[in-house]
């Protein structure tokens, strides 16, 4: 094998067999955590590291697309075909979890996510695997503006603790980073900025347009309290574009709920919630407009899939990022008041302006090749 890494080449040359790695994931779902594990699992391997993936929940919505995304030189394991929740769910499978990382012996384990720090910090400590190094990703704010007090203290000294295992903390933006090195000053030193590998060439192609019709209003993302669709339907029934059309893609507790709204604000015409869908690309190169409502992200893939198809985004002030990525962009606007009227105005400006053509190259920068160039340079420093 022909190892693209010179940190990897040393390790083989210094120990006889490639780095092992295990990345651990809750499940394959609809999100683009997880289809941002499946490009660093694909990347790692063709960098010389034996990758495990270890998916906790098997059974998801978006299984079979994430596994052909992974390939054949990823081992995939899965702990529990069922699904889990988010918290009672990982409790049960953590003996499992525990005895593989025994089994394995890896040299690197990296959490996936927020969603997924906590429980894999907890695993790492119970396994007492010799000289293997913990990577926490933070993919979501740690500490969240709805938090009170008592909650906001509580996540913090979580975190803290999880922090204390950790070889290295990666964050998704260079103002995550600075706001978590004040945060936990003791973790300071271990945490860094990563391009997450969110852009492939065929959302890069869906940039070229052509002249086919574009009359969507097209928003990504789990149909759940977080992403706030409901101010996303109000706004949309406020706008006045006429001819336009609303469509959420994915899936999610809160879709009675959404159906609802829509039936109330008499929008059933002109409004959509068609599920999750695999490929997005087919979508964006129809979309006008990409709205993103949310109550909180980290770097959210979807504006970067948007931007990628020179679509201009519509967004709430809800990622650290939001105004040096989006509010600088052509054509794109970032929504400080979270009310429907503002979100409104702001997305009939977007309709009507010039198409953007420059979204693409802000874009490129966050690509599959650089993303996972970046992961293996940060994760390749701590094997030595």
């Amino acid at each position: 094998m022909s190892f693209v890494d010179p940190l990897v080449e040393r390790f083989v040359a210094k120990n006889g067999r490639p780095p092992r790695m295990v990345f651990a994931m809750h499940e394959f779902g609809q999100g683009g955590t997880d289809r941002v594990c499946t490009h660093l699992a694909r990347g790692c391997v063709d960098a010389g590291y034996a990758v495990e993936l270890l998916v906790l929940f098997g059974r998801a919505p978006a299984a079979a697309d994430m596994l052909a995304l992974v390939g054949p030189d990823v081992t995939v394991r899965v702990l529990n075909q069922g699904r889990g929740s988010r918290h009672v769910g990982r409790l049960y499978v953590l003996r499992r979890f525990v005895a593989r990382l025994r089994a394995v012996a890896p040299d690197v384990v990296v959490s996936t996510g927020n969603n997924m720090n906590w429980v894999t910090a907890l695993a790492f400590r119970l396994a007492r695997v010799d000289r293997s190094r913990l990577v926490l990703k933070i993919t979501n704010p740690v500490l969240r503006p709805k938090d009170g007090p008592v909650r906001r203290l509580y996540r913090h000294m979580r975190y803290r603790r999880a922090f204390d295992k950790a070889a290295a903390i990666l964050t998704l933006s260079d103002a995550e980073t600075a706001l978590l090195r004040r945060t936990f000053p003791g973790s300071a030193g271990r945490i860094q900025t990563v391009i997450n590998p969110y852009v492939t060439p065929s959302m890069l192609s869906a940039s070229d347009r052509g002249s086919g019709e574009r009359d969507l209003i097209l928003s990504i993302g789990r149909l759940a309290a977080q992403k706030r669709y409901d101010l996303l339907i109000r706004a949309f029934g406020e706008a006045r574009i006429p001819g336009a059309r609303l469509v959420i893609l994915g899936e999610g507790p809160d879709r009675g709920a959404l159906q609802a709204l829509v039936r109330e604000l008499d929008l059933a015409e002109r409004v959509s919630l068609p599920g999750y869908q695999p490929q997005v690309e087919p979508w964006l190169r129809r979309a006008r407009v990409f709205a993103l409502s949310s109550r909180y992200e980290g770097l959210p893939a979807v504006v970067l899939e948007a931007m990628a198809a020179n679509c201009p985004v519509v967004t709430t002030d809800c990622f650290l990022s939001a105004r040096s990525l989006v509010g600088d962009a052509e054509g794109c606007a970032v929504v400080p008041d979270p009310i429907p009227s503002a979100f409104a105005r702001a997305m009939e400006s977007a309709w009507f302006q010039h198409p953007p053509s420059t979204l693409a190259s802000v874009a490129g920068r966050y690509s599959i090749e650089k993303g996972a160039a970046s992961h293996v340079a940060s994760i390749g420093a701590l094997l030595d």
